[in-house]
């Protein structure tokens, strides 16, 4: 085994992350699949930078790191996915085909399908008001109906991601600088701020593109700290952009 190879357990324990999408201590990890992620796996996903782990009190809590995102869609799409054996484990490698089957369906991103329960439901639109019937006065008097503008058509992911490069590009001094993400939406206050975050999500992904949390947060002030995308269960507040 290649030291950068994972073992079938450590593999279970990156889509354990992955499918949880947001921090988790062992305690609850106890209570919801009956294990803990300690000893030699818990070091080793740490060393590799996979998984990060900080005790907070007596329990370890873990957070599935960018690169533990990104190493695990990488697993997922492999044919030869090994996970161990035994029924368990066979129904795991069945369940994550299926995922698999239905990203290559939809188009979607794992980061886009794993979400934390912490994520707010967007409400439902209310109905429309209904319209009270003309009076005597305006069948008199004709008048312009008052015909609501009909809402612009929402941009692909496609083209929000190409809005959000260009926007980095106005904003930044040179590529692979960092660029404040309340900076960023300033220029793209005409975008609905879910389909932002799920291309900021996306582009995370991508070679060329860096959406990291500031490393001194103790100067965000609270309009910045507002501006973040919570990506892998970790604020971030900035973006940078290398060329291609």
């Amino acid at each position: 085994m290649s030291e950068n190879e994972l073992k079938p357990e450590e593999l279970r324990w990156l889509f354990i992350l992955m499918a949880e999408a947001d921090e988790v201590s062992n305690s609850y990890l106890q209570e919801q699949y009956g294990c803990t992620l300690t000893g030699k796996p818990r070091k080793r996903l740490n060393a590799m930078k996979l998984v990060e782990s900080q005790q907070k009190g007596r329990p370890y809590f873990h957070t599935l790191t960018d690169r533990g995102w990104a190493r695990a869609k990488a697993e997922l799409e492999k044919d030869d996915l090994q996970l161990g054996t035994g029924a368990a484990a066979a129904t795991c490698l069945a369940v994550l085909r299926g995922v698999r089957r239905y990203l290559k369906r939809t188009g979607l991103s794992a980061s886009e399908v794993f979400v934390p329960d912490t994520v707010e439901v967007m409400p439902a639109p209310a109905s429309e008001p209904s319209v009270p019937a003309p009076t005597s006065a305006a069948v008199e008097t004709p008048q312009e109906p008052l015909v609501p503008p009909s809402p612009a058509m929402p941009l692909s992911p496609e083209e929000v991601e190409k809005r959000i490069r260009a926007a980095y590009f106005e904003l930044a001094d040179e590529p692979g600088r960092h660029v404040p993400l309340i900076k960023l939406r300033a220029l793209l206050t005409d975008l609905p701020r879910e389909d932002v975050d799920a291309a900021l999500t996306r582009m995370n992904l991508l070679p060329d593109v860096f959406v990291d949390p500031q490393s001194n947060q103790k100067i965000l002030t609270p309009e910045e700290r507002a501006a973040a995308v919570r990506i892998g269960g970790q604020d971030k507040h900035q973006i940078s952009i290398e060329v291609q």
